[in-house]
């Protein structure tokens, strides 16, 4: 149903409302008949009722996807955590893997200077 301005055909005057033959197609409950059973006109006494219930249904639907926003919410969050958890964890490796990369160069160095050491006293001994 869509609100639409329209003139009184015995007054002219302007008006708001919705068009009876319309709503008969979408809520023929909300149209008044005469006795032959054609649509006479748009009945807002009742239409007030089913307005109110779209708004409760509307209300209900809100409140549903509230919770679930607050639940991708949380969500979100211990994720967020569990990353940061993550990072850290990761960054603690780099930091051992770095301290690990100098040890090894160290040791690289003194395995080339034993190896030069021992170069000489193989040398010494012939």
């Amino acid at each position: 149903m869509r609100p639409v301005t329209y003139a009184w055909k015995q007054t002219g005057q302007r008006d708001v409302g919705f068009i009876a033959e319309e709503a008969a197609g979408v809520r023929p409950e909300l149209v008044l008949r005469d006795a032959q059973g054609q649509v006479q006109s748009f009945d807002y006494q009742h239409y007030t009722a089913v307005l109110t219930r779209a708004v409760q249904e509307q209300q209900t639907e809100i409140e549903a996807l509230r919770g679930q926003l607050r639940s991708t919410h949380g969500q979100q969050t211990h994720v967020a955590e569990a990353l940061a958890a993550r990072d850290r964890e990761l960054s603690e490796q780099r930091q051992k893997l770095d301290t690990q990369s100098t040890e090894l160069a160290a040791l690289r160095a003194q395995l080339a200077e034993l190896v030069v050491n021992v170069a000489g006293l193989r040398s010494a001994r012939f």
